[in-house]
C-alpha cells in the first residue's frame, strides 16, 4: 500500500457501495482539497455504510490523540466546505459520514455555483474523473442499480399511477418532511469548462431529508417549501429535463435531479449511444402508444431527450431498445395517445437506502468471486 495519504483515502472512498471509481484524477481531486491532516482523519471514517448514515464524533475520536471537542472543530470545517457529511441531533450531538457519489462527492463543489479559478481546476478534474471507464463500470452491468428515472408527472397510465406511488414526483415530495433545492452540478461543471451554457433550468437538483438539512446548514442550497419543489419540477418537465433519482421507494429519497440530454453524465451517454440503455440506470416505465388517439403529428419525436422516437409513414415509432420511460413525450402529445407503462423485466424501487448498499455490497462479491 502507498504511502502517499491522499492516494489512501482515494482507495478507501472508492471501496464505498456508491464510492467514486478511485483513478489519477479522483487522487489529484482530493490533493488540491483536504490538508493531510484532514485526510488521515477522513481514513478513520468507514465506508460500508448506506448514504448519509452517520458515526459519532466519539466513534472517529478514538483512532486519534485529539480530544473529541477538537476533533469536531476540525469536522465541522470539513462539513461547512462540503467536503464531508454533517448532521445534527439537537444542539449537542453531531454525526459524521463520507460523501458518497452522487450524495456530494464531488457535488458539493458546485452546488453553489461559483465560478472561481478552485472550481474550473476542479471542474476539469471531475470531468476527466466522471469521464473515465471506470464510473459508467463502477455504478452499472448487471445487479441493482443506484438510480432509477421518473416518468414526467402527467407521463404514467392514471390507472396505473394510483397504484405505483413512487412514479409520481408529487408524491415523492408529499413524502419529505425537508427540502431543499441547488444548482444541477453537471450544468455548472459544463459551464466552467467554457462550454456554451444549455437552455435547461439550473436550480432544479433537489435534496429531501437529512440531505436538505446538511445543504441548508452549510449555506450550499436553500430550503423551498412543498409547492415550491413541485413548482420547480413542473417548470422542469416544461423545459424537458428528466426526473433522476435514487433507486428507492417514496419517502427514502434523499437526491434527485433533473436532467439534461447535453449536460448530465448518465442522460448525455444515452443520447450519444456510448452505453446500453440498461447498463446504469434502472429504467422502470417504457411508453406505449394508443394508434386510435394517435394523429401523426410529430410533437413526441422532437420532444423525445434521447431521440428514441421517429416517425414512419405518418406514425411515431419507439426504439424499445432505448426509450428509458421518461415520460416527456407524452408532455407535447395534444391527444394523450402516448403514455408510460410499467416494465414487467424490471424489478421496483428498492425499500430503502440501506437495502440498496446491502444488495451492492452483496453483488460486488459475487463479481469479486466470479473474477
Amino acid at each position: 500500500m502507498t504511502n502517499d495519504v491522499y492516494a489512501r483515502l482515494a482507495f478507501h472512498m472508492s471501496s464505498m457501495a456508491i464510492g467514486p471509481p478511485f483513478n489519477e484524477y479522483l487522487v489529484q481531486i482530493i490533493r488540491e482539497t483536504l490538508t493531510r491532516e484532514e485526510a488521515e482523519i477522513l481514513l478513520r471514517l468507514p465506508t460500508q455504510l448506506a448514504p448519509l448514515e452517520p458515526v459519532s464524533s466519539n466513534e472517529i475520536s478514538q483512532h486519534f490523540e485529539y480530544s473529541e471537542s477538537e476533533l469536531e472543530t476540525i469536522l465541522d470545517s470539513l462539513a461547512a466546505r462540503g467536503m464531508l457529511f454533517r448532521v445534527r441531533h439537537g444542539q449537542d450531538k453531531k454525526g459524521y459520514a463520507l460523501h458518497q457519489f452522487g450524495y456530494g462527492m464531488p457535488q458539493t463543489i458546485f452546488w453553489p455555483n461559483e465560478d472561481t479559478p478552485f472550481a474550473r481546476r476542479m471542474a476539469e478534474l471531475c470531468i476527466r474523473h466522471s469521464s473515465s471507464e471506470g464510473l459508467t463500470g463502477a455504478f452499472g452491468g448487471t445487479g441493482t442499480k443506484v438510480y432509477r428515472w421518473i416518468p414526467a408527472n402527467r407521463g404514467v397510465a392514471f390507472n396505473k399511477q394510483s397504484v405505483l406511488p413512487y412514479a409520481n414526483i408529487e408524491q415523492v415530495i408529499a413524502s419529505t418532511s425537508d427540502i431543499a433545492v441547488v444548482n444541477c452540478n453537471c450544468r455548472v461543471m459544463s459551464r466552467l469548462k467554457g462550454r456554451e451554457p444549455c437552455a435547461y433550468p439550473l436550480d432544479v437538483c433537489m435534496k429531501y431529508d437529512e440531505l436538505a438539512e446538511y445543504v441548508v446548514d452549510t449555506g450550499i442550497g436553500r430550503q423551498v417549501s412543498k409547492d415550491e419543489a413541485i413548482a420547480l419540477n413542473l417548470k422542469a418537465e416544461e423545459a424537458r429535463c428528466v426526473h433522476f433519482a435514487d433507486n428507492v421507494m417514496e419517502g427514502e429519497i434523499k437526491h434527485a435531479c433533473n436532467c439534461c440530454p447535453c449536460c448530465c453524465w448518465s442522460l448525455g451517454n444515452f443520447k450519444r449511444r456510448r452505453i446500453p440503455r440498461d447498463f446504469l440506470m434502472a429504467c422502470q416505465f417504457i411508453r406505449e402508444t394508443d394508434p386510435e388517439n394517435c394523429t401523426g403529428c410529430g410533437a413526441c419525436v422532437e420532444a423525445c431527450p434521447i431521440d428514441a422516437v421517429w416517425m414512419r409513414n405518418g406514425v411515431p415509432e419507439v426504439d424499445y431498445e432505448w426509450c428509458i420511460g421518461c415520460g416527456v413525450c407524452t408532455l407535447s402529445c395534444p391527444t394523450g395517445a402516448s403514455a408510460m407503462v410499467r416494465r414487467d423485466d424490471v424489478e421496483s424501487p428498492l425499500p430503502d437506502l440501506k437495502c440498496l448498499i446491502r444488495e451492492r455490497i452483496a453483488g460486488r462479491a459475487n463479481r469479486a468471486e466470479v473474477e
